[in-house]
């Protein structure tokens, strides 16, 4: 994109990403056409933005509704996952979950701490760290589920099914 001088005095009280015009002075004959437009958009609409704020008042609402259960929401997503396959081994737990092997690491160990799980090392190779449930877990398993659900409802509550539908699959697509 080529763009002509224009005169400050003519940009100076109009809104920086939404203008257009035309000088057709004999004395400049400067031509500016949609010149923001094209080349800026408004900070809300960048993804960045847009997912960043859903983000936050996701997180937000799962980090309140796991609170009573002593859970951070990145603690509860390793749970749940213990929740669909008990005994899977930590590798596996971070492929899924998509998480690095410090933070997941991290992780478990404030789970174990906390009574959730026990690290057990596989009898037939001794580098494969599995992860059980533990009596604790198992006995709050009910409740935790119920809440997760609760808080996913309200959170995609104001969609109508085919609206999260969409939604899950963008999100999922995005994800890569």
């Amino acid at each position: 994109m080529v763009l002509f001088p224009l005169p400050f005095e003519k940009v100076l009280h109009r809104p920086f990403y939404d203008f257009i015009f035309l000088d057709t002075s004999p004395e400049r004959g400067y031509l500016v056409h949609e010149l923001m437009r094209r080349t800026m958009i408004h900070y809300e609409d960048v993804i960045l933005f847009s997912l960043s704020k859903a983000n936050q008042q996701v997180h937000r609402a799962f980090k309140s509704g796991l609170q009573p259960f002593g859970l951070t929401p990145v603690q509860g997503l390793v749970l749940h996952a213990l929740y669909m396959e008990d005994g899977l081994a930590a590798g596996e737990i971070g492929k899924r979950l998509i998480l690095d092997s410090a933070t997941l690491s991290a992780v478990l160990e404030r789970l174990e701490e906390g009574g959730w799980l026990a690290r057990t090392c596989g009898k037939e190779d001794r580098r494969f760290t599995h992860v059980f449930l533990t009596a604790k877990a198992l006995e709050a398993r009910e409740p935790f589920l119920g809440e997760v659900g609760r808080i996913n409802g309200e959170i995609l509550g104001t969609l109508r099914p085919e609206e999260r539908f969409l939604l899950e699959r963008m999100l999922r697509d995005l994800r890569g």
